[in-house]
């Protein structure tokens, strides 16, 4: 089926809204319809169907592109990468460089990331069940943002992890997990979700990683619902036994508002008694990630917890041109290595 780019365009930027509203209004009619949009430009651009669904699954990264290949390494360095919610599609491709240099095995699970979030863990059960059948026993996990409470729903689901003692047994052992940037308990950022679809969607066009109709089959905004704090899903997942592997955690918090010449001047503007410093801390820990608050990150009964300076993407990812790492790899490396 040919379609003129503009076309393209129009439908892209009118279906990704028709498919988005429930994040902004949840009543069932809005849902229903948000549904049914959907199923109708399925079955009417059905041809298009494979080449959407090719986007999720396992790939590996081969000469600076990530490719559909699980490439079996037998060695008990495998790293999983597993995104977050409307991931633009190269925030993996730094660590993943760093962490083959290390001698790392790297896959990056895809998945349709906008639909419930219990469907994205049981995708990625069966994605772990088939890297078992293709060899890998062991593997760590990182993590970032969403990823993270999927990771956590396998490992604690009476379904997978929770009911065996090394691990699903019909999954490789993971041996460790580490979250970056994850909403643990919840963020009032998924009620921006068309934003970042609109986002996410518009990167994996123009860099040719998807076909324009891809998101008719990424889900359309349950996701945004469940990230919500107080949510049902985060209630339900929250409730459960802890985690049982080692985990880290890694939280980024917005520049450095502790800075002494920032307090120093608040002070001499306002009240020299008032306690700047200790106001300045909190407001950083509000501010969290930009997307993430440090509480947000925090769980509970784990202790092994980091607070790096980075938005929810600089954490993981330059933009500049700097040669220096971004602020979690550090932990995230010497995690690796120690544990």
């Amino acid at each position: 089926m040919k379609i003129t780019f503009l076309f393209q365009q129009f439908i892209f930027i009118s279906l990704v809204f028709l498919t988005s509203i429930p994040t902004l209004n949840s009543t069932d009619i809005i849902e229903n319809l948000q549904g049914e949009t959907t199923q109708y430009f399925r079955s009417l651009f059905h041809d298009l169907k494979k080449e959407s669904l090719d986007q999720f699954g396992l790939f590996t990264y081969q000469n600076e592109a990530w490719v559909k290949d699980i490439q079996v390494a037998h060695n008990s360095k495998t790293i999983l990468l597993v995104h977050g919610l409307d991931d633009p599609g190269f925030l993996w491709n730094q660590l993943t460089e760093v962490l083959i240099k290390k001698g790392f095995h790297v896959i990056r699970l895809n998945y349709p990331n906008d639909q419930a979030i219990t469907k994205s863990t049981k995708y990625l059960a069966e994605q772990l069940v088939l890297l078992k059948e293709q060899g890998i026993h062991k593997l760590k996990v990182i993590a970032h943002s969403m990823g993270g409470i999927i990771a956590r729903d396998v490992l604690t689901h009476s379904d997978y992890y929770h009911n065996f003692k090394d691990g699903f047994e019909s999954g490789p052992i993971i041996q460790h997990l580490i979250t970056v940037g994850t909403p643990n308990n919840g963020s009032h950022f998924a009620n921006f979700r068309l934003l970042s679809e609109l986002g996410e969607q518009f990167l994996h066009l123009i860099n040719g990683e998807a076909n324009f109709l891809g998101f008719l089959y990424d889900g359309y905004g349950q996701a945004g619902k469940d990230l919500l704090p107080e949510s049902t899903y985060l209630k339900e997942l929250n409730n459960r036994p802890n985690l049982t592997i080692p985990t880290t955690i890694i939280a980024g918090k917005i520049g450095k508002l502790h800075s002494q010449n920032l307090s120093q001047t608040l002070k001499d503007w306002l009240d020299p008694s008032l306690k700047v410093d200790q106001l300045l801390t909190e407001t950083s820990n509000l501010m969290g990630d930009g997307v993430v608050t440090i509480e947000s990150a925090k769980l509970k009964n784990i202790t092994d917890f980091h607070i790096v300076d980075g938005n929810h993407i600089s954490i993981l990812t330059n933009f500049n041109s700097s040669q220096q790492s971004p602020s979690s790899f550090p932990i995230i490396l010497k995690t690796l290595e120690t544990h």
